[in-house]
């Protein structure tokens, strides 16, 4: 599983630029302050001369009903933002999203579980899109604007925000620094949901750095957090674990694996992405077989899915295609091996065009004086 040339160890978001997105974040929350503070001000004052002019409980009656429709219209938005996701409209969901996010954070916190479920579905977006560049932006202004502190070095102190910011290294193949964070939250977090999926994702840099050993103490040191996982994670261990058993060359348990992967990642209702590395496993797993045609196929079938996203991760399309042509080569097909190569470089090289565009609209976002009113604004509206 080698790393394409061009994208290893680089860093599209320098020390400068996390510095400058930390101030911003430290910026929005002050901001966002001052505005609480006046709405909490011009509320209390509408409130009481309503409370003057009507009945009280005329009065309490409007309150809860105002609550109930904002609960209501927020709870639509989410189920909207939802089959949005899950039907692929990706466009939509993006311009959607910060509506939803706002009207949720208004009504906080009676529509805790809706701007959670937000907030989850706009880092599933930007993992979905390859978009880790933009993720890790997002995490590092949050994590200024949670712990009040324009910080840019360290790990954040909020479990979510940390492993967003993991993961975003992970999409960006910074494997190593992913590997940081985890290895320190895990050292602190105690809830078991949180340690199932800090774990995981550990487990899952070991894979891409090939540290298969490392890899199974992980899950055997967290082998009581992770029993009875919900589908989502469990597909996640499966296909771990199918990696680890390819590269023992235990193809039969490997397939196994990987194919009760496909079943929960189905049942869970997962991306297509999480689908597609499964058939990607599968492809190395024929390969290791000596079934080279089904190999070919499970690659093609890996890329092809990738594709049906109309903005696709780039960088894990050069992985796959990577794998393919480390295949073909060992198969002594080198001429198909350096076209695959070819093309994995291709998309490197679209992934890079892509990512630096961003980065050039989120450095003039964030040199505004005033902020956004929602730090979303910065990636959905760059």
């Amino acid at each position: 599983m080698s790393l394409p040339s061009q994208i290893d160890k680089i860093e599209l978001i320098d020390e400068g630029l996390a510095n400058d997105l930390a101030a911003y974040g430290k910026r929005y929350r002050e901001r966002t302050l001052k505005i609480a503070i006046w709405f909490v001000i011009l509320g209390s004052i509408t409130g009481g001369l309503l409370s003057s002019l009507i009945p009280i409980k005329l009065f309490v009656t409007l309150i809860l009903g105002n609550l109930l429709v904002g609960w209501a219209y927020c709870h639509y938005l989410t189920i909207m933002l939802e089959k949005q996701f899950q039907t692929r409209n990706f466009n939509r969901l993006s311009s959607n999203l910060d509506r939803a996010i706002l009207w949720s954070s208004v009504f906080y916190p009676i529509t805790f579980f809706e701007l959670s479920s937000c907030y989850l579905l706009q880092i599933k977006l930007l993992l979905t899109q390859g978009r880790c560049v933009e993720l890790e932006a997002l995490a590092r202004m949050a994590w200024a604007s949670h712990q009040n502190e324009a910080i840019s070095v360290g790990v954040p102190k909020n479990s979510l925000l940390a492993n967003a910011l993991a993961c975003s290294y992970l999409g960006q193949r910074r494997d190593r620094q992913a590997v940081s964070i985890l290895e320190n939250m895990l050292r602190v977090e105690k809830r078991k949901e949180i340690i199932r999926v800090l774990s995981v994702n550990l487990a899952l840099c070991h894979i891409r750095l090939k540290e298969f050993d490392n890899a199974t103490k992980v899950l055997e040191k967290h082998e009581k957090s992770l029993d009875k996982s919900p589908d989502m994670v469990q597909a996640r261990l499966d296909l771990i674990q199918a990696c680890i058993n390819t590269q023992k060359e235990k193809y039969d348990l490997a397939t196994e694996q990987i194919k009760q992967a496909l079943v929960e990642g189905k049942n869970a209702k997962e991306t297509i992405e999480f689908m597609a590395q499964c058939q990607a496993v599968l492809g190395r797993i024929r390969f290791g077989q000596g079934r080279v045609e089904e190999g070919e196929l499970h690659f093609k079938t890996a890329v092809d899915m990738i594709r049906t996203n109309a903005n696709p991760d780039f960088l894990t399309l050069a992985q796959i295609l990577e794998e393919h042509a480390e295949c073909m080569e060992k198969s002594g097909r080198n001429d198909e091996s350096e076209a695959l190569k070819a093309e994995s470089h291709h998309c490197e090289s679209l992934y890079l065009e892509r990512e630096l565009s961003k980065i050039d609209s989120i450095r003039s976002r964030i040199a505004q004086k005033n902020p956004t009113l929602m730090l979303t604004h910065i990636i959905n509206k760059s």
